[in-house]
């Protein structure tokens, strides 16, 4: 295993704030659209990166992925589409120290969770913005320093996340104080938190309505902060590994066999974390 990068998630926020300017003039650009109202899933993924070209290429050599570019007044931005359909997107922040997936809650106001945020320890990153055909968007940060983005579109929602092949099936908090995150969680997302074990560790369930939204675990990397990490469904994991080890991308753990399919997390160039996992259930 390389050295884990430890600059995961420490931004230029004020390349961040600028960023939300442009953001708003955004052109409308095809999304998938769906007649459900489910709140508080995760709808969206987007990377934010120093370098979207590098980006581009590292994933579309291990992913079945294409590239919509769009130009924000010279803000570069990228629809990510699978077999034509747009499943994420990618943001460039050229002073950003280091990539992030960013998930996207679907909310019924943004105003709302900014409040519980706050008032629960949390902060504001970028405040409210709107994105022809997407909705109403605001970036907020946990108490322990996560990052994650809500969305709100009633009139055209985004579809829920598929858990179809090259597609995100799973999101997971790598908390460094599990009691600070299952705290500030119920009370935000207004949801339970059912502890379990997964191999004698402990793992955590967020569930809203008794289904299953998100896990969370024990960070497992020494000496990095709190962050959300995004699981993808791949086939062939196998495969993946040796594109990654081609690339000489840093595996932070080896192909691993699991109760719910083999699973490799990684991170890519600049740093942002990936688990990519055989799931078929």
């Amino acid at each position: 295993m390389k050295p884990i990068i430890l600059a995961l998630l420490t931004f230029s926020f004020i390349s961040l704030t600028s960023f939300s300017i442009d953001y708003r003039e955004k052109p409308t650009v095809e999304q998938v659209q769906s007649t459900m109202n489910d709140y508080g899933k995760i709808v969206w993924y987007n990377l934010v990166t120093p370098n979207i070209e590098e980006s581009k290429q590292f994933y579309g050599s291990i992913f079945d992925w294409s590239f919509q570019d769009i130009n924000l007044k010279g803000q570069k931005f990228v629809i990510i589409k699978y077999k034509s359909v747009p499943i994420g997107s990618m943001l460039e922040l050229p002073k950003a120290d280091a990539s992030i997936w960013l998930a996207s809650v679907s909310v019924g106001s943004v105003k709302d969770i900014t409040k519980r945020y706050i008032d629960n320890g949390g902060r504001l990153l970028i405040d409210s913005f709107n994105v022809s055909g997407t909705g109403q968007q605001v970036i907020l940060e946990g108490p322990l320093g996560e990052k994650m983005a809500y969305i709100n579109n009633p009139a055209s929602p985004i579809s829920l996340i598929d858990n179809g092949p090259n597609q995100w099936i799973w999101a997971e908090l790598w908390s460094t104080n599990a009691d600070t995150s299952k705290a500030f969680y119920e009370k935000v997302w207004n949801i339970e938190t059912k502890a379990s074990k997964v191999k004698d560790k402990p793992y955590w369930y967020f569930e809203k309505e008794s289904d299953k939204v998100a896990g969370m675990i024990t960070n497992p990397v020494e000496g990095a902060n709190t962050q959300w990490v995004p699981y993808i469904n791949i086939a062939d994991i196998a495969n993946l590994n040796t594109k990654l080890e081609a690339l000489n991308a840093n595996i932070m753990l080896e192909p691993q066999s699991t109760d719910y399919g083999s699973i490799i997390i990684f991170q890519d160039p600049h740093g942002a974390t990936l688990c990519a996992q055989n799931y078929s259930n």
